[in-house]
């Protein structure tokens, strides 16, 4: 027993040490409680109401060495993988209901054996394992702001060679997502089409709808609101087929995103609310949350910023509960926009926090509408120069991720025209010259010019 516990990172539960053991012929129970008594083991914080134990690093250490000694490291690293799996695929779809901030507690307690599950399943196990597990997590991923993490750790998986048909194209297919979260949008695409021939052959219809609400999310980086809506309404369509009340009000969700950037904001705000109305019901907190935001990025839209800001403020509050950091960033940076012409110290102090957590989770997105919310901030106080060169250097990321951000209600519709005030206020030689030297700015020296204590 005591040699099959060191492929254990971060401590284990006695389930967890049951199937580790294997076939041993022992009580879990009774070796566990001699390691204790011997101080070979010692009890970890409890996560999910489970007790915990941990082995020293040192004595964790010996116990891999005799594990190899005797040969059995690859079976016990087999069997410990295999404990695992169902966790992650039991987590999954409890990530979107009432039990979702236990279950996130429980995968962080988790969080270095699976990583070290899906490690071995890629450089000496068997992909198909891994492929289950990670695409199990991807939801985890994005609410830890660990997009980056899973999609790299899925992507090396992809690379060899095993794993059946679906475990391959589910774990696409959540690449496709977390690629969504870093508005890598040639990845979208990529991933997104290469999964769903396979997903609709094997009529997974709760995945494919969630293929093609990615797909049509991200046609409006490229500004091709057509296919946007003819990809989500058709993932709305197939939602429906699979009697899952949550599916279908994602579904419904994305139908009205698109008609939000499509100026239908009337249609768009009665579908959003409907989404919300029914996450609330289902008590899916995380969703709650981010559709508030969508909710007030349509009253942005409409230059009503005052209803805006109090739909913001719920959704900071739900994602702080959640420790959603990717989701705490985005209310940060909208709540910092609509007290932009009320608050400058606030909406700036608003910024910093999102900006720092930005940086940690790899949103791109957010990270440039900040600049270009710092932007607002220099020419509401007439540093006319300082304004553009921000501009200018949001400009070049908006660029990379796409002509067309998608956020709803942004860029606002007096960005252009700032912009345009700008060069009239400097003049066209001044102005060129600011917005070139925006341009020439590295993004992370353009995060720097925009938090410089100087400039505040």
């Amino acid at each position: 027993l005591f040699t099959s516990l060191g492929v254990f990172v971060g401590g284990f539960t006695l389930d967890g040490a049951r199937a580790a053991a294997g076939d041993l012929e022992l009580d879990v129970v009774t070796g566990v409680e001699s390691l204790l008594n011997h101080s070979l083991l010692r009890t970890e914080p409890m996560a999910g109401g489970e007790p915990r134990f941990g082995l020293l690093e040192t004595i964790r250490e010996y116990a891999l060495e005799r594990l190899a000694e005797r040969g059995d490291g690859p079976a016990v690293r087999r069997r410990h993988a295999g404990f695992y799996l169902p966790l992650a695929e039991e987590a999954e779809p409890a990530l979107l209901g009432p039990q979702q901030l236990r279950w996130l507690r429980r995968l962080d307690a988790e969080l270095d054996n699976l990583r070290a599950a899906l490690t071995w399943a890629t450089e000496d196990g068997e992909a198909e394992v891994g492929l289950r597990i990670g695409a199990a997590l991807w939801r985890y991923w994005q609410l830890r702001g660990s997009a980056t993490e899973g999609r790299e750790r899925l992507e090396r998986l992809l690379g060899r060679r095993g794993g059946s048909k679906l475990a391959r194209a589910m774990a696409q297919a959540m690449v496709a997502s977390l690629a969504l979260v870093q508005a890598d949008h040639e990845a979208v695409r990529r991933f997104g089409e290469l999964s769903l021939p396979v997903l609709r052959g094997l009529e997974d219809d709760r995945t494919v709808a969630c293929v093609l609400g990615v797909l049509g999310t991200s046609a409006l980086a490229f500004g091709d609101g057509d296919r946007a809506r003819a990809l989500t309404e058709e993932g709305l369509a197939v939602s429906r087929r699979t009697g899952d009340l949550m599916t279908e009000t994602r579904a419904r969700y994305n139908v009205g995103v698109v008609l939000a950037w499509r100026g239908e904001l009337d249609e768009a705000e009665s579908l959003v609310e409907e989404s919300v109305r029914v996450a609330r019901q289902l008590e899916d907190f995380r969703n709650v949350a981010s559709w508030l935001t969508s909710l007030g990025g349509i009253a942005v839209a409409r230059g009503d910023h005052a209803r805006a800001r109090p739909l913001f403020e719920e959704s900071l509050a739900i994602h702080r509960t959640l420790d959603d950091t990717a989701g705490i960033s985005r209310s940060l940076s909208r709540l910092a926009y609509v007290r932009e012409g009320r608050d400058h110290d606030t909406s700036r102090r608003l910024i910093a926090e999102s900006v720092e957590i930005g940086l940690k989770t790899g949103e791109r997105p957010g990270l440039v509408f900040n600049l270009e919310i710092c932007a607002g901030l220099a020419a509401a106080e007439g540093r006319h120069e300082r304004a553009a060169r921000l501009y200018a250097g949001a400009s070049v990321l908006r660029e990379s991720l796409g002509s067309h951000p998608y956020d709803v209600g942004w860029p606002d519709p007096d960005h252009e025209a700032q912009v345009a005030g700008l060069r009239s206020a400097l003049g066209e030689e001044a102005f060129a010259e600011a917005w070139a030297q925006g341009r020439a700015m590295s993004f992370d020296e353009s995060l720097d010019y925009a938090l410089a204590e100087e400039a505040v």
